[in-house]
């Protein structure tokens, strides 16, 4: 990366200054966290409705590094209902079936629930 815009500055007649840091630690769920999120995920949507295989990301978020820390999970609660629904976030059409906000509320409360009758 450092390569190629170097030569693209030069292509330029300028110069750029190129640094690079650690933004965010590599997301990591914790195993148990992972299948207790599961289980209460698969009592709200079923387990056919779960994707469990998604590609891995190299987005970064800031809580990694809380789950470098504590055993946690980070997961995404799908809201496409559609075609109007099938954008990212980030493109100018995305739109959202709030249903899957209640879906979202829901398991965060199952699994709190969950763990505090049986927490691992």
């Amino acid at each position: 990366v450092e390569r190629i815009a170097r030569l693209t500055a030069e292509a330029h007649r300028t110069s750029i200054e190129f640094s690079n840091y650690d933004a965010a630690a590599p997301l990591i769920n914790d195993a148990r966290a992972a299948e207790h999120a599961f289980q209460a995920a698969k009592k709200i949507v079923g387990a056919e409705n779960i994707i469990t295989d998604a590609p891995k990301s190299m987005g970064a978020d800031d809580f990694a590094d809380f789950l470098a820390v504590v055993p946690g999970i980070y997961c995404f609660v799908g809201t496409q209902s559609g075609e109007s629904t099938a954008f990212n976030h980030h493109h100018e059409q995305f739109d959202i079936d709030e249903k899957g906000l209640l879906i979202a509320a829901e398991l965060h409360v199952t699994y709190a629930l969950d763990y505090l009758a049986n927490p691992f």
